[in-house]
């Protein structure tokens, strides 16, 4: 019973979402409780920052998870219409079709690295909206050390959708979600000690980036292994068409 719970991808989208939520009912009073207000001010720039940092992805994830959806039902070709869609071929057969799977992957890479520097720079063009907050912290060395760390972290957060797209695509969503909803409670609860230490949110920003870290290794291996339990080898680099 607890394994099929476990395996399910409804019961455990819903335990990640469930653990988002609970970083907000539980730290958020926590972050009003014990930072002052030009603190406060800063964590909620930092949150409106990796939002505005994100959009680099643009819905490129998504359009991702219907590609690798598609070849893993045997596709190969995607359509790029309805029309199209409906005139295809059938595959005669459910069997993923391992090569596209494979290039795709590949062509991926290059372009997930591409976004992720776009993302460093919408990050680094938000840099005016915390102006005000370091000028009226006097410029505390720990904000600038947190502002800055949130370069690495916005980079990996966007090259870790490139894996986590996979893994949807390929019908592993409950293994991600199960994981993603334990780095997420492990994340709420560090915040809940450093918060109750009263240490800055430098620290915070360094919990984000280990957690993030920790999904980022489990979704890339994952798909790594997955491919060569199929006897695939990941190539480089490829044009795909």
């Amino acid at each position: 019973m607890f394994k099929k719970m476990i395996n399910s991808p409804i019961l455990m989208s819903w335990s990640a979402q469930f653990t988002r939520f609970g970083s907000v009912v539980f730290v958020t009073p926590l972050i009003l409780a014990h930072y002052d207000s030009i603190e406060q001010s800063f964590w909620y720039l930092i949150g409106t920052v990796i939002g505005f940092a994100m959009l680099a992805d643009s819905g490129f994830g998504s359009a991702l998870v219907r590609a690798v959806a598609y070849y893993r039902a045997g596709e190969t070709k995607l359509p790029r219409n309805k029309e199209e869609y409906d005139n295809r071929v059938a595959p005669l057969n459910s069997e993923p079709n391992y090569e596209k799977l494979r290039d795709l992957l590949s062509t991926t890479g290059s372009i997930y690295y591409i976004l992720a520097g776009i993302s460093v720079v919408l990050l680094l063009a938000g840099t005016f909206l915390f102006h005000n907050v370091f000028t009226l912290s006097g410029n505390r060395m720990d904000f600038w050390i947190a502002y800055f760390l949130l370069i690495p972290l916005c980079y990996q957060m966007i090259l870790t959708i490139r894996w986590s797209s996979f893994m949807a695509g390929l019908n592993f969503v409950a293994q991600e979600s199960r994981v993603g909803a334990l780095l997420e409670m492990i994340k709420i609860t560090a915040f809940i000690v450093l918060l109750s230490f009263r240490l800055s949110p430098m620290y915070l920003v360094m919990t984000m980036i280990l957690t993030s870290t920790g999904r980022y290794i489990y979704d890339r291996t994952y798909i790594t292994r997955w491919f060569r339990t199929h006897d695939l080898e990941i190539r480089k680099y490829r044009f795909f068409d």
